[in-house]
C-alpha cells in the first residue's frame, strides 16, 4: 500500500511540474511575441528598434538557461542567433530583412511553446 501512494505522490509531482512549466514557457513567449512586435511596428525607426532589439536580447539572455535546462531542443538555441541576425539587419539599416527576421521570430516563438508543452503525444 505504500508503495502505491508513493507512486501516486511521484505522478502528482510530475504532472504538477510539467502543468507548471507550461505555464512558465506560455508567459515568457506571449512576452517575447509581445516584444517583437514592437520591434517589427518600429522596423522604420532604426534608432529605437535597435534600442529595443538590445533590450529583448538582454531579456532573453536572463531567460536563455533556464528553458536550455528545461529542454535541448535546437529551436531554443537557434532563438539568439536569429537575434543576432536581426540586430545586424538593423545595424546595416536593412530594414526590408530587419522586417523579416522580426516576423519570423515571431512565428518561431509562436511555434516553440507547442514543442515544449506537456502533450500526450511527447509522452507515450
Amino acid at each position: 500500500m505504500k508503495k502505491v501512494i508513493v507512486a501516486l505522490v511521484v505522478l502528482a509531482v510530475i504532472l504538477a511540474a510539467g502543468i507548471w512549466e507550461q505555464f512558465i514557457i506560455d508567459d515568457v513567449f506571449k512576452e517575447f511575441v509581445e516584444q517583437l512586435t514592437v520591434i517589427e511596428n518600429n522596423i522604420e525607426n532604426i534608432d529605437y528598434a535597435l534600442e529595443k532589439t538590445g533590450e529583448t536580447v538582454d531579456w532573453w539572455e536572463d531567460r536563455r538557461g533556464v528553458f536550455e535546462s528545461l529542454t535541448n531542443h535546437d529551436e531554443i538555441k537557434e532563438i539568439r542567433i536569429r537575434l543576432g541576425e536581426l540586430e545586424g539587419y538593423l545595424l546595416s539599416e536593412d530594414s526590408d530583412m530587419a522586417r523579416v527576421q522580426a516576423h519570423t521570430l515571431i512565428a518561431f516563438c509562436e511555434n516553440v511553446p507547442h514543442l515544449l508543452a506537456l502533450h500526450y503525444e511527447h509522452v507515450l
